[in-house]
């Protein structure tokens, strides 16, 4: 089957919630505690639970993350961990 070009390959999560983050995460006022706890919530409501320590690096590198909707698709897969 072939795929539509709006889905990512290894896709966990919908590219409307990756972009509602994104959004989220480049407007606001956080520092790297509260964007660590944003990402850790928006993993947990998708149903993975996640390692503190991997998402605090993940969140430090959040500017360079951003700018691609499929990088962020990479990094949350591969912070998210099945429950």
């Amino acid at each position: 089957m072939k795929r539509s070009s709006t889905t990512f390959e290894s896709e966990r999560f919908p590219r409307a919630d990756l972009i509602e983050l994104r959004e989220e995460l480049l407007t606001s006022n956080r520092d790297l505690w509260q964007t660590s706890e944003f990402i850790a919530i928006f993993l947990v409501q998708h149903g993975y639970g996640v390692s503190h320590a991997n998402i605090q690096r993940t969140a430090a590198r959040l500017p360079a993350l951003c700018g691609s909707l499929q990088g962020m698709q990479d990094e949350l897969a591969s912070l998210a961990l099945p429950m």
